[in-house]
């Protein structure tokens, strides 16, 4: 059975390919495409490196990341509340986001507490 930080791990890279494949090619047209993906993938690959590694800083900062990514998909679904439920539809997106941020900050919160007992237990 994986841990928290598996979990956590694979519900953050998930919300990484979300964000590739709905800035990608699903979003609806806006002025800058590029400027938008980098700024919602830009700051969940700069944690990465230390989530890999386990840093419990790193997951304190991804609860706090992913955070706002949480709040996208509250607004986008909020919104959209009228439109289609299709499988390239906003709120289909929005919904997958808000699931995936709350398996990340669950199970990295999960993690760091545990790894906080690990070090004040007695040896």
């Amino acid at each position: 059975m994986p841990g928290p930080q598996q979990n956590a791990l694979s519900a953050y890279l998930a919300l990484i390919g979300l964000c590739v494949l709905w800035e990608g090619w699903f979003a609806p047209s806006s002025y800058a495409p590029q400027f938008w993906f980098f700024i919602k993938t830009g700051p969940l690959l700069a944690l990465l490196y230390g989530l890999a590694r386990g840093g419990v800083k790193s997951y304190l900062y991804g609860c706090l990341l992913i955070l706002l990514y949480f709040s996208e998909g509250v607004v986008l679904s909020y919104v959209h509340a009228g439109a289609p439920w299709g499988w390239t539809g906003v709120r289909f997106f929005a919904a997958i986001e808000i699931v995936l941020t709350l398996a990340f900050f669950f199970s990295a919160s999960w993690y760091v507490r545990q790894k906080g007992r690990d070090a004040h237990s007695p040896a």
